[in-house]
């Protein structure tokens, strides 16, 4: 801002306290530039200083008193004149008087009511901003600045489907469903249209998404409406009984919240307008409104036991054991590819048994994971796989709900779980993205790893920032010339002094370049699994370098790359266990694993048949739903039995692993060679029954088949399981 008068003389700055740490947010100014400002929500404290610089030392400066402003108000284009303020705070910073040297003043507006989200529109804007003002006898000298407010929500109580009808007597009959009628901003707008009488040549139908912005009252109100993006549903003659499935994604639109009547001076609505032209080019319109709303982040507790993370939930978010308000009694018959778990209803209880066997407090766990994995992964899943995004944010909110140490001691930060806690919480966080579960789960090897064998000191230093996700780990086992022989891998780690000297490489690890810590099996001896050695590298030691991120089918959401050793020296104390028990610690941590991304690949194949029980229900051919069809009842059936199946295998072979049984290592690898094959086979056919609809990237079910395929290879080829299986059976 400029300063009047006698400002010149003196340099008005307004920091807020918290300016280092504080979000920045884009929003459009008048002249239709973007400009980042400080961001804040209703209800927060705003603080800060005025700091005043004379620019002539020698001079004083006069004054009538000092104060800061907190102000929120509305300014109508067509009426400059008159600010409409709805906010109005004054902290007075300095009686009459004069200054003589350049000073600061504190100040702080305590939970200061925000009540509207910052807008700028056609003609009117809404806006939040700290004024401070030196009042002179002449002319004030004023410094403003400019903050964005947001307005979170909570998901909707009520949130009912739209059913629209466009119609010309004995010519034309079309049905159009939406999923539902309120949508968050990034949030994608599912439905369906049905052709039911078509006796006129339509040669064209679009979809548009329409901002109506409405300023004034009475005689003067002004109507702007904006365009904000079209969509093309089809472009040629349609076929009396065809449906039509739509998917809009708002993400990537300059969309803001719904605003209705704010402050009695505008209102900003949005609308789905369905456009339909004949071969004469006329035009056919119907227009339905829906509510836009901006979601909240998730308040989490912090926890450091069991029953900490039973306790955990969503606010204003519905549980997982019991369908939404919109859903009760019916099935949502509209498969979103990216929304597509919102809960599990209606079978988590019912044929689907995911609840099966588990106590209260295991319903629990479960709950939260499929809260988690509904909200946070599954909105973002397509994003993260076709942008190849790993998402760091979002891991370490799992973390905060337990998720990044699941059996890890408490003691270092973990949430001291069983195996079979962790195998039910890694299904329910793949329903919303398997890749990322699956990062997630190598990660908590690594952890339990260190937990496990190494000493306190060990301990306490690596596993309470890779509990939390500050810090990312990565397990290094696989090489170049060592896949399914992992007893024949070369890096060497020699001795010299205090340290060893690691040279070789390792091949497709997970996580490398962006984890922090690096569980590397290399050679300190022998050749064969004794003279193997477990060994922790941190990211930043001088050696230590990675190939480039390779092109993968599946796995997107996490990078995998080559890890390179060239005389990388790392400290002994890094040693985790013995010299030579590092294949007895591979091993060990792969039993986990097995079971670990054998639950990963349940989660996409349970995810797969809930969208294609919905799908069957909702597409129709020949005049009937597909799920009327015995051939694909029985289909569904045999994929519901084997995911059922798999189920009970991996359940039962987490508890022998927890008791440490002597066949844990057969059932761990009976459960991940049978679940890895036949959740991967679920998938496969879940997109077959999606016809040609389940190869486009537009639904998530060629995504699970793409994530699941890799189960079969990992963690020891399913072979290499068969391998296991037959050495125990021959051995007893």
């Amino acid at each position: 801002m400029s300063f009047f008068g006698f400002g010149q003389s003196v340099e008005v700055e307004i920091l807020l306290n918290d300016a280092e740490s504080r979000k920045r947010a884009e929003h459009k100014t008048e002249d239709g530039k973007k400009e980042k400002y400080f961001l804040f929500y209703d209800g927060e404290t705003v603080s800060g200083k005025v700091s005043l610089a004379l620019k002539n030392p020698n001079k004083r400066l006069e004054h009538q008193g000092i104060k800061i402003e907190f102000i929120g108000q509305i300014e109508l284009y067509y009426d400059r004149g008159n600010h409409h303020e709805f906010v109005s705070l004054v902290k007075d910073l300095a009686r009459p008087g004069e200054i003589s040297q350049s000073q600061a003043f504190d100040f702080e507006f305590t939970h200061v009511e925000k009540p509207y989200e910052s807008y700028t529109g056609q003609n009117v804007k809404l806006r939040y901003f700290l004024r401070a003002t030196i009042s002179r006898r002449l002319n004030d000298v004023v410094k403003e600045m400019d903050i964005v407010v947001h307005t979170l929500s909570t998901y909707p109580e009520l949130n009912s489907s739209i059913k629209m009808e466009v119609g010309i007597e004995d010519c034309l009959h079309i049905e159009f469903e939406y999923n539902k009628s309120k949508y968050h901003l990034k949030d994608v707008i599912v439905g369906k249209i049905y052709f039911l009488l078509v006796r006129i040549k339509i040669k064209h139908m679009e979809i548009d998404i329409i901002k109506r912005e409405t300023t004034g009252t009475g005689p003067n109100v002004y109507h702007e409406n904006d365009t904000i993006a079209k969509y093309e549903i089809m472009d040629g003659a349609p076929v009396r009984g065809e449906s039509i499935p739509i998917r809009l994604f708002l993400a990537g639109y300059e969309l803001t919240p719904t605003m209705r009547d704010i402050n009695k001076k505008f209102s900003v609505r949005y609308y789905l307008n369905l456009v339909l032209i004949d071969e004469e080019e006329r035009r056919y319109f119907k227009q339905q409104e829906v509510v836009l709303w901006r979601k909240g982040d998730i308040v989490r507790k912090s926890m450091s036991h069991q029953a900490a993370i039973a306790s955990q939930r969503f606010e204003g978010t519905t549980s997982l054991g019991e369908c939404p308000p919109h859903t009760q009694g019916k099935t949502d018959p509209y498969p979103d590819p990216t929304q597509h778990l919102p809960s599990p209803c209606p079978w988590p209880q019912g044929t689907m048994m995911t609840s099966m066997g588990l106590n209260e407090e295991q319903k629990e766990f479960q709950k939260v994971a499929f809260d988690f994995a509904a909200q946070e992964m599954a909105p973002n899943m397509a994003e993260w796989d076709q942008k190849e995004l790993f998402p760091v944010d979002v891991m370490r909110k799992a973390a905060q709900l337990g998720f990044g140490g699941i059996y890890v001691q408490t003691d270092v930060g973990g949430s001291g779980l069983s195996r079979l806690d962790t195998a039910v919480i890694f299904e329910a966080l793949a329903t919303g993205c398997t890749s990322t579960t699956a990062y997630i789960s190598i990660h908590n090897m690594c952890a339990w790893i260190i937990d496990t064998f190494g000493n306190e000191e060990q301990r306490h230093k690596f596993c309470p920032p890779l509990c939390t996700m500050e810090k990312f780990a990565s397990y290094c086992l696989t090489e170049p010339g060592s896949g399914s022989d992992a007893a024949s891998l070369l890096t060497s780690a020699k001795r010299q002094g205090d340290h060893y000297v690691l040279n070789g490489s390792k091949a497709f690890i997970s996580g490398a370049g962006e984890s922090d810590v690096y569980v590397v099996m290399c050679r300190t001896g022998e050749p064969g699994p004794k003279g193997i050695s477990c060994i922790v590298v941190e990211k930043g030691t001088p050696g230590l370098s990675f190939g480039k991120k390779e092109k993968k089918v599946g796995w997107n959401s996490q990078p995998t790359r080559a890890v390179i050793f060239e005389d990388c020296a790392v400290p002994v104390a890094n040693r985790i266990g013995d010299e030579g028990q590092g294949f007895l610690i591979a091993m060990k941590g792969l039993n986990g694993g097995r079971i670990n991304v054998a639950s990963c690949s349940l989660g996409a194949a349970y995810a797969s048949v809930v969208l294609t029980r919905d799908h069957l229900n909702v597409r129709k051919q020949f005049g009937e739903p597909l799920a009327n069809k015995q051939y694909l009842q029985f289909k569904l059936a045999d994929m519901a039995t084997r995911l059922v199946a798999s189920r009970l295998m991996i359940r039962s072979a987490a508890v022998a692993l927890q008791e440490e049984r002597e066949d844990a290592v057969a059932l761990c690898s009976m459960a991940k060679l049978f679940a890895t094959d036949e959740c991967f086979a679920i998938c496969n056919q879940a997109l077959q029954m999606h016809g040609g609809y389940g190869y486009l990237k537009d639904y998530a079910i060629q995504q699970y088949v793409r994530d699941s395929r890799v189960h079969q290879i990992l963690e020891g080829s399913n072979e290499v399981m068969r391998m296991l299986i037959s050495r125990s059976l021959l051995q007893q």
